[in-house]
């Protein structure tokens, strides 16, 4: 969200945050935890990744596993790693370094949705979990 703000990041904020204070501006300060800790540098250094895995709700931890599963389409975490140090090689040494603690991120959702990482590409389990979990959205 950060990347379409005037300036690219708003206030010399770094990605994540920039976001963050653009919508507690807006009005929407619930949204900023999930979007302020989805960069994958809150991955990048095991002992950070881990305090956050622990104290990061649900919606901090969907919106983090999101960002690193979507590109410009569905990947499998590997893909989309792989794609974003390509794309960033000034960063790829963090980004690898993030790779366990993405994995971790990965495991903790599947299993909380009972579904495998590989059938996340598939839509017919999310209504099963939305139905499973009792919200009035499943299908």
């Amino acid at each position: 969200m950060d990347k379409l703000l005037p300036g690219r990041v708003a206030n010399g904020l770094p990605h994540g945050e920039a976001g963050a204070a653009w919508l507690a501006a807006q009005g929407m300060p619930e949204l900023s935890a999930a979007v302020a800790g989805h960069p994958i540098s809150t991955l990048a250094d095991a002992h950070r990744a881990a305090a956050w895995l622990a104290r990061a709700g649900w919606e901090e931890r969907l919106v983090a596993y999101a960002d690193k599963r979507a590109g410009q389409s569905l990947q499998s975490l590997a893909e989309r790693l792989d794609d974003m140090a390509r794309r960033h090689p000034a960063h790829a040494a963090s980004i690898d370094a993030a790779r366990p603690a993405a994995e971790r991120l990965e495991a903790l959702v599947c299993a909380a949705a009972g579904v495998a990482p590989a059938a996340v590409r598939g839509e017919a389990w999310a209504v099963q979990a939305l139905a499973a979990a009792g919200t009035r959205d499943a299908a």
